[in-house]
């Protein structure tokens, strides 16, 4: 009896992972007839489910065919598309909060209305955002006030933060902070993260690591110090990969990983995050153009901060969609 309980559990718990895994991301619910559709006419519903934001005015970005659009989803919940009787192909992309859906070729008749839910699979992963370091240079001698909100879960700050860094900056970049000098101010955080980004990036050996980051940083306008205390800190993990896929986020896009609030304001604050994977076979990648890196054109009292995340992969998302 306990043998035969025992192997039950076994069948119970394979069939609860088997259905886990074979989850569907698109579902038929019904096909109707309509007969205000002429005879050369059908048209698809698609219910878009899964979604948790409180956008009230949710946009759609969908392909048919290879043919990209984009429309407003009505009554935030559903579109429908006009087309054609026979098969076709559908693409659906929301947001990088979750993964790009690819359907089969949907085979519709004419003069029908085919209605179909649309399940969104959340891409969100948590990651560490490593590093970020924030260097002030005012043009004189002052005090500042740095705060940082973090998005997600804040693991180290160096030095001691309480709600906020109270502190006298110098032009060389020194900082003094009660009674001890600092080169910069330090934060780490645990963060959920997406693994889509745009098209464009770089592929790159693990042992050039060196040599591309000192290429891009001079583009970026580091200086010589910001680019040692960079490279010493991302080449040596990224050398113990063959390949490696990078993408750089600049300046404003930088909030999505934290907010900064200096007093008295900078003339430039200038981010840098650098969002990275190790990849096996660089022929995935070929489409991946080449990414504009923006130089910082020092200007008054400026402040510059970079970062950087190590991802599971990094699956570039459809631009176009």
């Amino acid at each position: 009896m306990k043998n035969t309980l025992f192997i039950l559990v076994l069948m119970l718990m394979a069939s609860m992972s088997f259905a886990k895994e074979i989850l569907p991301t698109y579902t038929l619910d019904n096909s109707q007839k309509d007969e205000q559709l002429g005879k050369n006419e059908s048209s698809f519903k698609f219910t878009f489910k899964s979604i948790y934001d409180e956008n009230l005015s949710r946009i759609i970005h969908y392909s048919i065919d290879g043919k990209d659009s984009k429309i407003s989803m009505i009554d935030n919940s559903y579109i429908i598309v006009n087309t054609s009787p026979g098969k076709h192909l559908f693409q659906f992309y929301y947001s990088d909060r979750y993964y790009e859906i690819t359907t089969d070729s949907l085979l519709i008749k004419p003069q029908y209305c085919d209605h179909y839910s649309i399940y969104f699979v959340d891409a969100l992963y948590p990651v560490e955002v490593e590093k970020p370091v924030i260097y002030l240079y005012p043009e004189s001698i002052i005090d500042v006030e740095v705060k940082v909100n973090t998005k997600g879960k804040t693991l180290f700050m160096y030095p001691e933060y309480d709600e906020g860094w109270k502190l006298t900056a110098h032009p060389n970049g020194d900082l003094e902070f009660e009674g001890k000098t600092y080169n910069y101010l330090f934060w780490e955080s645990e963060q959920l993260i997406s693994p889509t980004t745009k098209k464009e990036g770089f592929i790159i050996a693990g042992e050039n690591a060196i040599q591309f980051l000192e290429e891009k940083l001079s583009l970026a306008g580091f200086n010589s110090k910001e680019q040692a205390d960079f490279i010493t800190f991302w080449a040596p993990k990224m050398i113990q990969h063959p390949w490696c896929l990078v993408h750089f986020v600049m300046n404003e896009e930088c909030d999505q990983f934290a907010e900064l609030t200096i007093e008295p304001e900078p003339d430039l604050v200038a981010r840098l995050y650098m969002i990275w994977s190790p990849i096996d076979n660089i022929d995935d990648f070929n489409y991946l153009r080449p990414q504009n890196i923006q130089l910082i054109n020092r200007l008054g009292f400026t402040v510059l901060e970079w970062g950087g995340a190590k991802v599971k992969h990094l699956s570039m998302k459809n631009e176009a969609l």
